[in-house]
């Protein structure tokens, strides 16, 4: 079974993510901000990261960045409201595999 870690902060959001993906056949870990993402990264291995750029601690760019440093290369989808250019340019160059918005 491939696991996904979800960053999301919005309860409503991760729930219905989490609910497609379960649906799936994914087994799914929530972190609801960056720091504890950080920790279940050091902790476990994941197929892919769905990462929420703007989160209550740590923003997705820098928790992305810090990912980066590992040589596994985790894909990671970049998963956020902000849906400017500069945002999604800003996401690639830290190490993103994609970046997707939630309209």
């Amino acid at each position: 079974m491939n696991k996904i870690l979800l960053i999301e902060d919005n309860a409503e959001i991760q729930e219905a993510n989490r609910d497609y993906l379960t649906g799936k056949g994914y087994q799914v870990d929530i972190a609801m901000d960056g720091m504890t993402a950080i920790a279940l990264l050091k902790s476990k291995k994941y197929d892919c990261i769905v990462l929420d750029v703007m989160l209550p601690d740590l923003d997705g760019f820098a928790i992305c960045s810090a990912v980066r440093g590992d040589p596994e290369k985790t894909p990671i989808i970049f998963l956020s409201c902000l849906d400017s250019e500069d945002s999604r340019i800003k996401g690639l160059l830290a190490g993103g595999d994609d970046y997707m918005t939630k309209r």
